[in-house]
């Protein structure tokens, strides 16, 4: 065999691994796409709008829970993983029978029945474990009537709403008095905006008062309970957290329907109150207009 010959038959045997060396990057680049890791998977993927009034809206996750002025209890196991979201297409939280919030007569007398107990759980909370979308991932839930909780809320908190005529789950357009600040913001569906959704008894404010032992379904029932949600200022739902009463407090002309409404949320779930939360709602509801 000549140089020339042994030459030809070396470059073709490094065409043939080039050849396979590309076969399988190709492969895998596939595979890579298809379980939704390649770099383009936010086209595949529906973005969140887990706080943000707007929908195309990044998602602003609630921060991990911080251990509370009275404390956590000792360790327990981890919630499990949350079911694939198809588990839960449609929810039906719990309605109060009374109406929602509850009067203030009402409300004092349910806070006095809340047990009393410390943080606990607080090192475990996994936000996941409320259901889907409240990770960040997958969708919501659906409300009975079709809409999700979100929209739900905004269609109940703002003034001048307008929805659409065929599908009554977009909501196109309305204005904003914020109950937490009195500040007035305009929505509109195609802008950013200054409103998010706020659970006023946070995820992780109900996990560590007892949510951490409850069962999947109970805490995706909780996490779209409209009741314990209202549309609010931007800044002041990140100023608030997962703080509870004792932590935080909207304006002083709220602290009556703030705290009837966090009181009933508790009662209605049999979550615990700490000390120092029961005392600030007890101070909350004295503001409440008396006759």
């Amino acid at each position: 065999m000549t140089y020339r010959d042994r030459d030809r038959t070396h470059r073709r045997r490094i065409w043939r691994r080039a050849r396979w060396i590309g076969t399988i990057a190709v492969l895998v680049g596939a595979v890579w796409w298809a379980t939704g890791d390649g770099p383009l998977r936010h086209l595949v993927k529906p973005a969140s709008h887990l706080w943000s009034a707007t929908p195309s809206a990044s998602p602003t996750p609630e921060p991990s829970p911080t251990q509370g002025a009275s404390g956590t209890s000792g360790p327990s196991s981890s919630a499990p993983a949350s079911p694939p979201a198809s588990a839960y297409a449609t929810v039906t939280p719990p309605t109060a029978s009374g109406g929602f919030p509850p009067a203030p007569a009402t409300a004092k007398n349910e806070l006095a029945t809340l047990v009393e107990a410390r943080n606990r759980d607080a090192e475990h909370y996994q936000r996941g474990a409320f259901g889907p979308g409240w990770s960040g991932e997958g969708y919501y839930p659906k409300l009975p009537g079709g809409c999700e909780a979100r929209d739900e809320v905004l269609r109940r908190d703002l003034s001048g709403m307008k929805a659409g005529d065929r599908n009554r789950c977009i909501i196109f357009s309305g204005t904003l008095t914020d109950p937490f600040t009195g500040a007035v913001h305009p929505y509109s569906r195609y802008k950013p905006s200054q409103i998010q959704i706020d659970h006023v008894v946070a995820l992780g404010a109900a996990w560590r008062s007892g949510a951490s032992t409850w069962t999947q379904e109970r805490r995706v029932q909780f996490a779209n309970d409209i009741d314990n949600m209202l549309a609010v200022d931007k800044q002041a739902n990140q100023d608030k957290s997962s703080k509870t009463p004792d932590q935080w407090k909207p304006q002083r002309s709220s602290w009556c329907s703030y705290a009837s409404r966090w009181v009933g949320i508790k009662k209605r779930y049999g979550l615990s109150v700490t000390t120092q939360e029961k005392a600030a709602l007890g101070e909350m509801l004295v503001a409440c207009p008396t006759g």
